[in-house]
């Protein structure tokens, strides 16, 4: 029999969990699945305890020496995790437009392989051309607007080096107890269609989660999704 567990998720955005902003969402895990319950404000991140991290590190082939950006990284929980595989020669950037959320990472994680960093991933930032291996994000591109989309799409192609990954973890696009509203939200294969790289594999990494992974390279198919991306 499972045991009733509580997993506090903060409702930063009203689109993740369909709740106020700046509100917590409780999700009790039973055997009948997740029930939510409204709360006081708080910071978090969504998905903590509730993605199979072990999944997404073999599927990813996370290892020592990688350059990983975890774009997106609210309390950078999987920053952290992602920390210890790249270790002793790799690098994490951490980058959350929220700084309260970068302020309290940076501390956490002196002196360690954590770059923490406020940016933007829909617009320019800071980071050389060419320069990461994995792009992460979670939970986060179902909030994006058109524009928005257009500019994460061209700085994930300025980042990643040839043959690099993005990937990108969603709530599935059916009903589920927790989420944004089915409309706003993207099935892989609607990924497919707007992404401007190749896309390799599709994962399931929690009971109401996917992961979508995509390769850098260039091909006849990636120019034309390229296209459609500009079309949004």
């Amino acid at each position: 029999m499972l045991n009733p567990t509580r997993i506090e998720i903060t409702a930063q955005t009203k689109a993740f969990i369909g709740g106020a902003k700046g509100t917590i969402a409780v999700i009790i895990a039973t055997n009948s699945g997740y029930q939510k319950k409204a709360g006081t404000p708080c910071r978090g991140k969504f998905t903590e305890g509730l993605l199979d991290c072990e999944q997404i590190f073999r599927t990813l082939n996370i290892k020592p020496g990688l350059t990983i950006l975890d774009a997106g990284c609210g309390n950078g929980y999987m920053s952290k995790r992602f920390s210890n595989q790249v270790a002793p020669s790799g690098k994490v950037y951490a980058i959350d437009r929220d700084q309260y959320f970068i302020k309290s990472l940076h501390n956490e994680t002196r002196e360690t392989h954590i770059v923490a960093m406020q940016a933007d991933i829909t617009g320019p930032t800071l980071l050389n051309e060419s320069s990461v291996d994995i792009i992460y994000i979670s939970t986060v591109v179902h909030i994006f607007s058109k524009p928005q989309m257009q500019g994460f799409l061209r700085e994930v192609k300025r980042l990643l080096k040839l043959d690099a990954l993005l990937a990108i973890v969603e709530i599935e696009k059916k009903e589920t107890p927790f989420g944004p509203p089915l409309k706003q939200r993207y099935s892989a294969e609607e990924l497919k269609e707007i992404v401007p790289l190749v896309p390799i594999d599709t994962v399931k990494v929690g009971e109401h989660f996917y992961m979508q992974i995509f390769q850098n390279k260039e091909n006849q198919e990636t120019t034309r999704i390229c296209y459609r991306a500009k079309n949004l």
